[in-house]
């Protein structure tokens, strides 16, 4: 049996990602990110705190513990079977095609490929005929780059 791949981008785990994606999660529900982290129970907010779970678990490769103390209180982080639900709610609710959810998942996903320009790493391979026009574009683009042979 063929096993088919998807890629999707992986960004770096940093303190400044992860309150990326939080603020990103937060502000596409219209709530602040304290709002979003605060421990109440209403939709809006447990949807954005899973989606900010999903992806950062799916893309960060954050542990249980890590997700649950990034999306909890500081002196009270969410229990590991608590992000497990989270992360169960964002699959069902994506598979059944909830249109408030997939709504969500689609704003947040297209604006954290603007916004995640910072610890993305993509390899380039660079022609020996191109007398550096690619260099010069990343430069011009402010993408920081470093060459490996």
């Amino acid at each position: 049996m063929t096993k088919k791949t998807h890629t999707e981008p992986m960004y770096y785990d940093t303190p400044e990602n992860r309150k990326t994606v939080i603020d990103i999660c937060a502000s596409s529900m219209n709530l602040t990110s304290d709002q979003m982290l605060s421990k109440c129970r209403e939709r809006e907010y447990s949807l954005a705190r899973s989606v900010a779970a999903k992806i950062l678990r799916d893309r960060m490769r954050l542990t249980l513990k890590e997700i649950g103390a990034a999306l909890g209180h500081p002196k009270q982080p969410k229990h590991h079977s608590s992000v497990l639900h989270m992360l169960s709610l964002v699959d069902q609710l994506l598979w059944c095609k909830d249109s408030q959810m997939c709504n969500l998942w689609d704003s947040v996903i297209y604006r954290l490929s603007k916004a995640m320009t910072h610890g993305t790493r993509v390899l380039v391979y660079i022609p020996d005929g191109d007398d550096g026009q690619l260099l010069r574009y990343l430069t011009d683009q402010d993408y920081r780059h470093e060459i490996v042979e």
